[in-house]
């Protein structure tokens, strides 16, 4: 029987989305981590339900096709990747399936179109930035990753997804947050910069430390830093971020959101472009727009296009982006669920939520507004596809659907999807 701490043999037969593998035994189903389909395993149950399980792999007996070791120390420890034990083949194939799943399972939606998944290059040391926690060690800080098992805390002093292998600069920001005094929990974004030096964001819960600036106005290893806290933001040097998209000057900072993988955000932008040139829609909405790329590409094709985002920094530096690149869109600064209603009607609405998707409100909400196409991009399969029921049931259907392999080595990917009126 399947009970806690049991033994247990079999074989996986399915990748789940967040790279849990599927056993199946006496009828139950056994989520297992950094398992691979084919797959043999001796298995301990760790937890039991009802319905279902879950377990850790004590003994591989057998690899199943594309197995191989983790290039990573931390791997299995860390929560950032979850599929380094499967080569990239592998991991393309899986993310297919988790669209898939998602599109059959949750919206009810046949996949009877063609569905690819466009794989990145490079696959390692392709983010642009993590995030890291920070959490108290006598009266100052040590920052790390929350690890798979989230009762951990994962210190590391590489991240092979973030810098090459052996880079000290990790190690370096271990030391600098060390000299910080202890003022409450915080997060620490770090982001590369052009010049082969580092941004650092800095927040904190309560207040920011009295020893901020002198800790780091004199680091030659970053080029700016910024503290933010309730009421209060310390800027050191120059925090001011660049990247171009399809030949867009596209200026940024540590607080505003920019696809993490520089190279494959070229491939998805480029995607909504040729789409977009496509539909020929004269008017756009753009939601949770940003600091402005996806409205900036539509204006560029001679659409009249409106963003609206909740972030107020983003919405400002959406307008210079306007500006510095001499095209035209407005900016309307608000939360989307209730803003939704009072903006005009357009022939294309896009949407790129965070990974909760659309509140339902906005869902219908969107749907009343009757536009010809919806362009959704998503980088929760699971959510989308909620998403997704919900606008098939007021009269849209799917046409197209393409994943980006946005995230190498973990079991995150970007679908857009393409919906119209029927």
């Amino acid at each position: 029987m399947t009970q806690n701490n049991n033994i247990i043999e079999g074989t996986i037969d399915s990748v789940a989305f967040g790279g849990l593998g599927v056993m199946r035994h006496e009828g139950m189903v056994i989520f297992i981590p950094f398992a691979n389909v084919g797959d043999r395993l001796r298995v301990r149950i760790t937890q039991k339900k009802k319905s279902f399980a879950h377990g850790v792999i004590v003994e591989i007996l057998e690899d199943g096709t594309g197995r191989i070791k983790p290039p990573c120390p931390y791997f299995g420890k860390c929560g950032g990747c979850q599929l380094q034990h499967l080569d990239y083949k592998s991991q393309v194939a899986a993310k297919k399936q988790y669209i898939v799943d998602a599109f059959q399972r949750i919206a009810k939606v046949p996949v009877d179109f063609p569905l690819e998944v466009v794989a990145a290059e490079p696959q390692m040391g392709y983010r642009r930035h993590i995030r890291l926690t920070l959490k108290k060690k006598d009266d100052s800080y040590i920052a790390g990753y929350i690890g798979a098992n989230v009762s951990e805390f994962v210190q590391v002093e590489q991240c092979i997804l973030f810098l090459e292998d052996k880079n000290p600069l990790l190690k370096e920001i271990h030391k600098l947050v060390a000299t910080l005094r202890y003022t409450g929990m915080g997060k620490l974004t770090v982001v590369k910069a052009d010049n082969d030096k580092l941004v650092l964001h800095f927040h904190f819960d309560k207040k920011i430390p009295k020893n901020f600036e002198t800790a780091v106005e004199k680091i030659e290893w970053i080029q700016g830093a910024v503290a933010t806290a309730p009421s209060q933001r310390v800027v050191v040097g120059e925090i001011n971020l660049s990247c171009t998209v399809d030949g867009m000057t596209i200026n940024y900072t540590p607080q505003c959101f920019v696809q993490s993988h520089a190279e494959q955000s070229d491939n998805l932008y480029s995607y909504i472009e040729e789409v977009a040139k496509t539909l020929k829609p004269k008017t756009a909405l753009d939601l949770y727009c940003g600091i402005g790329v996806t409205s900036l590409l539509f204006a560029r094709l001679g659409i009249e296009t409106a963003g609206v985002e909740i972030n107020p920094h983003s919405v400002k530096i959406a307008n210079e982006n306007a500006k510095i690149n001499g095209l035209k869109a407005s900016f309307i600064k608000g939360d989307v669920a209730r803003s939704i209603s009072s903006q005009k009607p357009a022939d294309l609405i896009f949407v790129n939520p965070p990974r909760t998707g659309l509140d339902k409100s906005v869902a219908q909400a969107i749907a009343r507004k009757r536009p010809a196409h919806i362009l959704y991009v998503s980088c929760m399969p699971s959510t989308l596809a909620r998403d997704i029921a919900e606008l098939t049931k007021r009269g849209y259907k799917v046409s197209s659907a393409r994943g980006f392999d946005m995230f190498p080595q973990t079991t995150h990917v970007e679908t857009v999807v393409l919906l119209k009126r029927d």
